[in-house]
């Protein structure tokens, strides 16, 4: 959740930001000010006229009412625009979208709120210059399907989804470079209209990779080649996957905010999305639905179907579709396919290690299959950390696998 809500954030910073390039005017300022009508040292001085303004920026046009002599304890800046936003981080173009805001502004700090779409969210911001526009924001009690509302551009799913609960919460941003940080509250949130029914039962048609990484149709689902039932799957794979990729898939309603706020803390520190903090059942709305690039429109749109696919689907065929499509190296695609091709084996018959190595791999399953398998340079560490945390070992299982050297098929030449 707290990579998602980056959007609300970026609303708020879109107006600060862009109604912060007129603080070039002199107007605006308390030093540029109209002079009042008395000299200097009478008591007596004259009230500051309102001023109106309005300048384009990079976002939109920006009209600003300052009302230099307000009353300390109400507003003394209005600003509305309809903005746009673009950013390679963002997958898209966020707007056009009406942006209004209200609150006390000294000439470099507001205080205030930010509306946009009926989603308001109280800001706390240092916006003297364009550049340096970051501060603290505050979103109360929200709606979920008005944030969504919010950022439709982005996530035009959002348009033909039931989308249900709230949201609150509070964080940081700042806009360039683009970061934002978020610690959310979510009650009741629930999806509809997105997963069809041949997700249950039978076959469907997703997007996957050929050997050269390009995107291709792929048919999947009962009744096609190499298709696993989970019930085939035996009992290391599914918890050596859970281990590796969401220790919490049982619990969690489809996504983790935990996992969610480790990771925008992650691409917070790097000054890019390079964590998405997917469970599985994310990932799988990744690899259903969408395509593999990390942005924040696809991870809006990633999180609506995977809420909708805990309820539509549950937790059992979930795990199955996800054993299925994923990639687990060069054209090898699905679990039973890679049993094969790494042991000459059956998942059924997987040993700890050998299914702990697979689940280690997908995360890079290209790199696995060209640094591990076929460079021989097997990742031990994060094979250890895997089988030390499948709770479905029993501690001699455990030691004994940590104790053998994974043994793998020879790669053909």
């Amino acid at each position: 959740m707290s990579r998602w809500i980056l959007l609300i954030a970026v609303v708020a910073a879109v107006a600060l930001a862009a109604w912060a390039g007129l603080n070039h005017s002199p107007l605006l300022t308390p030093a540029g000010a109209p002079p009042s009508s008395e000299s200097p040292g009478d008591e007596a001085v004259t009230s500051l006229p309102t001023v109106h303004l309005e300048e384009r920026t990079p976002y939109g046009t920006v009209e600003v009412d300052y009302d230099p002599g307000a009353d300390a304890e109400k507003p003394n800046v209005r600003a509305s625009c309809r903005c746009t936003l673009a950013h390679d981080d963002l997958g898209g173009t966020l707007g056009p979208i009406d942006v209004s805001a209200q609150g006390r502004w000294d000439g470099t700090r507001f205080s205030g709120t930010v509306e946009a779409k009926g989603v308001k969210v109280e800001v706390d911001a240092e916006v003297s210059l364009l550049e340096l526009a970051a501060g603290r924001y505050r979103l109360p009690e929200t709606e979920i399907s008005a944030v969504y509302a919010a950022v439709a551009s982005l996530v035009p799913e959002s348009r033909q989804a039931d989308i249900r609960g709230t949201i609150a919460g509070n964080g940081e941003f700042r806009l360039l470079p683009l970061r934002v940080t978020f610690r959310p509250s979510v009650a009741d949130f629930n999806v509809d209209g997105l997963v069809g029914p041949e997700y249950r039962m039978g076959s469907f048609t997703y997007m996957g990779r050929d050997k050269d990484g390009n995107l291709v149709p792929v048919q999947g689902g009962e009744g096609t080649e190499g298709w696993l039932p989970l019930a085939d799957a035996g009992r290391m794979l599914p918890a050596a996957v859970i281990s590796a990729e969401d220790a919490s898939f049982r619990s969690h309603g489809g996504f983790s905010v935990e996992g969610m706020t480790e990771a925008a803390h992650e691409n917070d520190v790097e000054g890019h999305v390079v964590r998405g903090g997917s469970t599985i059942s994310q990932q799988l709305a990744k690899n259903l639905f969408l395509t593999p690039e990390r942005t924040y429109a696809r991870k809006l749109k990633e999180l609506l179907y995977a809420v909708e696919m805990e309820r539509e689907l549950g937790k059992d065929r979930i795990l199955e579709l996800y054993l299925n499509v994923i990639e687990w190296g060069p054209t090898v695609r699905g679990a039973r396919a890679a049993s094969e091709a790494y042991f000459l084996k059956q998942p059924l018959g997987l040993l700890p290690e050998e299914a702990a190595f697979m689940a280690s791999i997908i995360r890079n399953p290209r790199g696995g299959w060209e640094k591990q398998y076929v460079g021989g340079r097997v990742q031990t560490r994060r094979l250890s950390w895997i089988l030390d945390n499948m709770v479905t070992l029993s501690p001699e299982e455990r030691v004994a696998a940590l104790a053998r050297d994974v043994h793998f098929v020879p790669p053909k030449k």
